[in-house]
């Protein structure tokens, strides 16, 4: 049982072990060696998950209280998972504010640990959360569960006009209206490197280009 009573959900039944499912941003190799060794870390050898006081860090900077501190909170989100189906917690999450921090937390240092920073986070941690399907890009998830949900309206209604007072799923409607606006905002800035660049205002670097190659060097900037 976790430091708060909670049972810890050892991710068995179809769910991937830590090991088939390493961490983002590493290579094959070290992704698996790291991965195993997170299984041995928390399982002390024997496959079982260790509750909390009966799991050892293999970090020196943490002491008990800490891995039973993000034990708790851990199982705080599996709990929010089981009610939800997802690992996506809300950055405002008035029901549970320390989870949307702790979870905003793990993202942060997790990018710093993938940097080669100073983190709290570790392969162990990582891994763990991986396993349990942790959201690392909040930002991306979330679009593309609004693009699921636009499809969705078209395969109902043949088109992607969204009203905008949509009242079976408003947060669809405002997330529409700020893709149009958004887009108008990219066709601006578009727009306005186009007339500095024609104007003169910006110099090729290679002046014996050719007028075409130089419009197909900009294109290329402008797509990447």
């Amino acid at each position: 049982k976790t430091a708060g009573g909670g049972r810890r959900r050892s991710g068995t039944g179809n769910k991937k072990s830590s090991a088939e499912m390493p961490p983002l941003g590493m290579d094959d190799a070290t992704a698996e060696a790291i991965a195993a060794s997170a299984v041995d870390i928390a399982t002390g050898g024997d496959g079982d998950v260790k509750a909390p006081g009966e799991r050892k860090s293999a970090d020196p900077r943490f002491k008990q209280f800490h891995e039973d501190r993000w034990d708790y909170m851990l199982s705080e989100m599996l709990e929010f998972r089981e009610a939800n189906g997802h690992c996506l917690v809300p950055h405002t999450f008035p029901a549970n504010p320390q989870l949307a921090r702790w979870v905003e937390r793990q993202r942060r240092q997790y990018k710093l640990m993938n940097d080669g920073k100073t983190s709290t986070m570790t392969p162990e941690r990582a891994a763990v959360l991986e396993q349990e399907g942790f959201v690392w890009d909040s930002h991306d998830a979330a679009w593309k569960e609004k693009i699921g949900d636009l499809r969705r309206y078209r395969a109902q209604t043949g088109h992607t006009l969204v009203p905008s007072s949509y009242k079976p799923n408003p947060h669809l409607a405002t997330w529409v209206k700020c893709q149009r606006r958004q887009y108008k905002l990219y066709l601006g800035k578009i727009s306005l490197l186009v007339h500095v660049f024609c104007s003169g205002q910006i110099k090729p670097l290679h002046h014996a280009m050719h007028s075409e190659n130089v419009s197909q060097h900009f294109i290329f900037c402008l797509t990447f």
